[in-house]
């Protein structure tokens, strides 16, 4: 037990920032026998939190299959039991809580672009608020993108699963299955990928609605996912629960257990699986009549040295060339990643792009500097760096020495077109039954890229391999240690109002305040605040800031007249829209910063309220008392 705790906590903690944890010497060996599977399978459902990390941890760790979850929403119509925040705060926050289960039970994480609306009956009413079409879409480009051989729902298609959007995720699948390999199907995806047939779609059959499910039914197959890892220390059942209890916003911690631990599949589509669920599919290299390849595979396997993995490299390399000639584009893409990835853990290649500053502006100038050590007795030269999102480039014939630590610090200016740091389905203002966006490269993501990502060019040996990080910022925290957390790109001013709602009664004047941060030196003009119809605003109309980082809270008084509307207060800077400051900060999943359009929202509400005492029960991250007393 003294041992299972050192290695997930450890993993754990290294694996909740942006950067990559250097794996332990079984990881590494767990991921040389992985180059040996060509298989995908992919979870399907409704929100973070209905998937089954026992599965998703039992197929990416025992099966050693690329796993895959699609999450159609970002569960931004949850709730909320470790803080305040809801609707798009709470997407955000969740959608970081399955990639923190996701980097525990290493699965892969996947969106659509419909949005969590709240609870619905039906799944009709479902796909009539979410567009029906625009979200198979979205389940098809994720199916040709992923390839899954396997498709795996959380819910039936009859309804007891309980809510419109878990029987309409089946549903979805249930399609997107039929029609993923119909080239007369959105062809515009065919720009990008292949049509591709999965072999099988299934039900992941849940106890709470069917108790007396059975391998003996008909069409129904069951898998032990209850095994143990010798390798990690763990069994898959408790890797699982450290992942379940990720999902803290809903109150998912989770106990891990032990033991034989069986799963029911129930046939939905494609072909029936009569023993097993991956019965009927080839994941060796046969798949591809590369037979050759697992041989080689199957030499680095057999004489890995746990003691000195950097001894694999020279046979890594000898793979890393052949699976080159490999016809199939997608498994060799998918392999070869896989082998740079393992020749820099076997090598103990750091890698580390950081910059002194959390954050800047656009003309501004950005220091960074990247720290490498070549910890193996293997000849590594730096070829270069780039990074296409700040227009940099540099090259390099440097010699990176066994252990010898070499810092290499540029900078240049950031580019004028550079967007600001936002999560990507937010830019655009979302609509009531999926986000807004067009772009097929966004589309499935679960985040944005990094503002800033470098590619390091490195010779080993006398193969040239890219290696891709972000710029981070990291600082020591005296009581965490060291931190670390994505550079992100923000406006030259942020506005933030002191409340989100002022509501009114009556015609009597209320205050606010509107909280101005610079991000740049020397920022300066004017501010406007435009209201609804029948609201008067007093108050400051310019605004100085001398250096980055200084503040300045202006002052304003608002009031209805007889004629005002309910509605939105805006902020202009400089006659652009202005741009809140927002952060959210919790130790479970990656610090986040968004910049939300500034906004204030007024209520004019015509009550006489008599006096009386009212007795109110608070919800997790309630804020109606706050509002009850507005309203006196």
């Amino acid at each position: 037990m003294k041992c299972y705790l050192t290695i997930h906590l450890f993993f754990f903690t290294l694996f909740t920032g942006p950067i990559a944890q250097q794996l332990n010497s079984a990881e590494i060996f767990q991921n040389i026998k992985k180059l040996n599977v060509l298989g995908n399978v992919l979870y399907l459902a409704a929100h973070p939190d209905d998937e089954n990390t026992r599965f998703i941890s039992y197929c990416a760790n025992e099966k050693l299959l690329n796993t895959g979850y699609l999450s159609l929403t970002r569960g931004s119509g949850g709730q909320n039991l470790i803080g305040t925040e809801i609707r798009e705060e709470l997407g955000i926050i969740r959608t970081q809580e399955l990639l923190s289960a996701r980097k525990i039970d290493g699965g892969k994480q996947f969106f659509s672009r419909a949005n969590d609306f709240g609870y619905s009956k039906t799944p009709d009413e479902t796909f009539k608020i979410w567009n029906k079409q625009k979200i198979l879409h979205d389940v098809v480009w994720v199916i040709r993108k992923f390839r899954p051989d396997v498709i795996v729902c959380r819910f039936p298609l009859d309804g007891k699963g309980g809510h419109g959007h878990h029987t309409a995720s089946a549903l979805l699948a249930a399609e997107a299955f039929q029609i993923s390999s119909d080239p007369s199907k959105y062809k515009e995806q065919l720009q990008y990928v292949t049509t591709w047939q999965p072999k099988r779609v299934v039900v992941n059959t849940g106890r709470w609605w069917n108790d007396k499910i059975s391998d003996k039914d008909p069409t129904v197959v069951s898998q032990d996912i209850g095994g143990y890892n010798k390798l990690l220390g763990t069994s898959y059942n408790e890797l699982a629960a450290l992942s379940r209890s990720m999902h803290k916003t809903q109150g998912f911690g989770s106990t891990g257990k032990r033991g034989e631990y069986l799963e029911f599949f129930e046939y939905l589509k494609g072909d029936t699986a009569k023993g097993n669920l991956f019965e009927g599919i080839d994941f060796t290299w046969q798949r591809i009549s590369r037979e050759d390849i697992s041989y080689l595979v199957n030499g680095i396997i057999n004489s890995f040295n746990i003691k000195e993995p950097s001894q694999s490299i020279p046979k890594l390399i000898k793979l890393r060339k052949i699976i080159e000639t490999v016809d199939n584009e997608y498994w060799r893409k998918q392999k070869l990643k896989e082998v740079d990835q393992l020749i820099l853990q076997c090598s103990g290649l750091f890698i580390q792009m950081t910059s002194l500053s959390s954050k800047k502006t656009i003309n501004d100038s950005v220091s960074f500097n990247l720290e490498i050590v070549n910890r193996s007795n293997l000849k590594m030269k730096l070829k270069s760096i780039s990074c296409k999102n700040l227009n940099f480039s540099k090259k390099y014939d440097y010699d990176l020495l066994e252990n010898k630590v070499n810092n290499l610090k540029n900078n240049t200016l950031i580019p004028i077109n550079i967007p600001i740091s936002q999560p990507y389905w937010l830019v655009n203002e979302p609509k009531l039954g999926s986000y807004d966006v067009d772009s097929l490269f966004l589309i499935g993501k679960a985040e944005n890229n990094p503002s800033a990502e470098f590619e390091i060019v490195i010779k080993i040996g006398d193969i040239i391999i890219p290696y891709k990080r972000p710029l981070i910022f990291k600082w020591n925290d005296p009581v965490k240690g060291e931190q670390v957390k994505n550079w992100i790109i923000s406006p030259k001013v942020t506005a933030n109002f002191n409340q989100d709602v002022l509501i009114f009664s009556d015609h009597n004047k209320k205050k606010f305040t509107v909280k101005l941060i610079a991000h740049s030196d020397n920022q300066k003009g004017a501010i406007k605040l435009s209201t609804p119809n029948g609201w008067k605003v007093i108050g400051p109309k310019e605004f100085f800031l001398l250096n980055n980082g200084d503040q300045q809270d202006l002052e304003y008084e608002l009031f209805p007249e007889n004629n005002a509307v309910s509605g939105t207060l805006s902020v202009d800077i400089n006659n652009q829209d202005a741009y809140a400051y927002k952060t959210i900060d919790y130790d479970h999943i990656a610090h986040q910063t968004w910049f939300p359009k500034t906004k204030l929202e007024l209520s004019y509400l015509k009550l006489n309220i008599p006096l009386k005492k009212i007795g109110y029960l608070m919800g997790a991250g309630d804020l109606v008392p706050e509002y009850l007393r507005a309203l006196n």
